[in-house]
């Protein structure tokens, strides 16, 4: 069950990427990689 007192803060989240660095984003299964993916390819 989903409990947000675990969660982190993502409030001020910043994230910056530069031309030609390569990014490894890791976690759990069902953990949301997935997810941030598509909401960042939607930006």
């Amino acid at each position: 069950m989903f409990d947000s007192k675990d969660c982190w803060n993502r409030k001020g989240l910043n994230l910056q990427i530069e031309k030609g660095e390569i990014v490894s984003i890791i976690g759990k299964n069902g953990s949301g990689k997935s997810t941030l993916i598509k909401i960042l390819c939607g930006l």
